[in-house]
């Protein structure tokens, strides 16, 4: 399904022990073990507690909560030997900024007049991802339409994933129909990019469906991809969130908007409940509701009397509830050839991840399909 995102690659390391080969390799070094260690010069060295949190970005300026005992004004704070700058400070906390640093595992150091205390793996950097694409996936719904297809009947499904990226930019959305919104392409492909996967070492994640009820999707068997079936039930519209992940070496966060998912709608042009005949002069899609979804896509498959796919139409348009295929963009229309028509309400999640700052791409769709005959 256009929209969705086939590409993988192999799966990183959290540590900066980047190897991009074709295989897959379900790596994760992150194993926070912390320990704590110290001196003291004159009088009572400082003592570490906790942190908050515990993961931040390699490009730096993550709000950082030290909670501890005998700060004070003096208090230097290095993560892995680089200098943190100190906002705030009280006897039991410190409130810093972090540095830049390279990715992985890094030693907390804070130092007064009286001596220094270091806590071993206390915070993991991870790559940068702003302004990049650090989670992808869709949840959807297809609904075949009319009972005229061959038997046995197909079953409409449901069906949802997801997967952590090494962030990166690439074509989304839309622009795997058309690189512009409310136009058609014929035969078009968007540029394919090679993504790489964050394997967080947990078996499933836990979801909770916009009614409250819980899904679990598992892990296919490489470890990175989550993916899960749905039935009519699981299915729903509003925004799907996802609990946290306990995991050694992959960051505690929760997103409250995995999936959002838009209304369903009905196809009133053209009647895809029964084989009715369209003109390319005058094919205009139109449907109800409207204004419930980001955008809306078609695609149209124009299958010859061979039952060969001769063309592909792809168009993106705003769900303003009609949209008129323009005549021009067809290549290889014949009378009495096939069309196949998947016609979906698309939206998608907004939102940062929280320990590397990169953008969600993750969807929720309800995808029709229905056949017509060109005349």
């Amino acid at each position: 399904i256009p929209g969705t995102t086939s590409e993988t690659g192999t799966t990183l390391p959290s540590t900066n022990t980047n190897t991009n080969t074709n295989t897959n390799t379900n790596t994760n070094t992150n194993t926070n073990t912390n320990t704590t260690t110290g001196t003291s010069t004159v009088g009572d060295a400082p003592e570490i507690s906790s942190i908050d949190p515990v993961y931040g970005t390699t490009a730096g300026g993550d709000i950082v909560t030290i909670n501890g005992a005998e700060f004070n004004a003096s208090a230097v704070v290095l993560f892995s030997g680089n200098t943190a700058e100190v906002i705030t400070v009280t006897d039991t906390e410190l409130k810093v900024r972090t540095p830049a640093a390279s990715e992985g595992l890094a030693n907390l150091t804070v130092t007064t007049g009286a001596g220094s205390r270091t806590l071993n793996n206390a915070f993991t950097y991870w790559q940068d991802g702003t302004g990049l694409f650090g989670i992808t996936g869709i949840a959807y719904w297809f609904d075949y339409l009319g009972n005229y297809w061959a038997d046995p009947q197909p079953v409409d499904y449901g069906y949802a994933d997801f997967v952590f990226l090494v962030p990166e930019t690439y074509p989304t959305g839309y622009e795997s129909y058309t690189p512009t919104l409310n136009t058609c392409r014929s035969n078009y492909s968007a540029p394919l990019v090679d993504l790489y996967a964050y394997t967080p070492g947990v078996a499933s994640a836990n979801v909770t469906a916009p009614n409250g009820s819980a899904i679990s999707i598992p892990t296919d068997t490489d470890g990175f991809l989550f993916t899960t079936d749905l039935s009519a039930s699981q299915f729903q519209t509003g925004n799907y969130s996802m609990q946290e992940m306990v995991s050694s070496g992959w960051p505690s966060f929760t997103l409250s908007s995995l999936y959002s998912v838009p209304s369903s709608f009905s196809i009133t042009s053209p009647n895809l409940s029964t084989i009715s005949t369209v003109n390319r002069n005058s094919l205009q899609v139109r449907w109800t509701p409207a204004g419930s979804a980001d955008y809306v896509t078609i695609l149209v498959d124009n299958v010859n009397a061979s039952n060969t796919v001769v063309e592909t139409i792809t168009c993106a348009v705003s769900d303003t509830g009609s949209f008129t295929i323009p005549s021009s963009v067809w290549t290889a229309w014949t009378n009495n050839n096939t069309l196949y028509f998947m016609i979906g309400s698309w939206r998608q999640s907004t939102g940062t991840l929280p320990f590397n700052n990169s953008n969600m791409d993750t969807y929720g769709a309800y995808l029709v399909y229905g056949a017509a005959v060109a005349i």
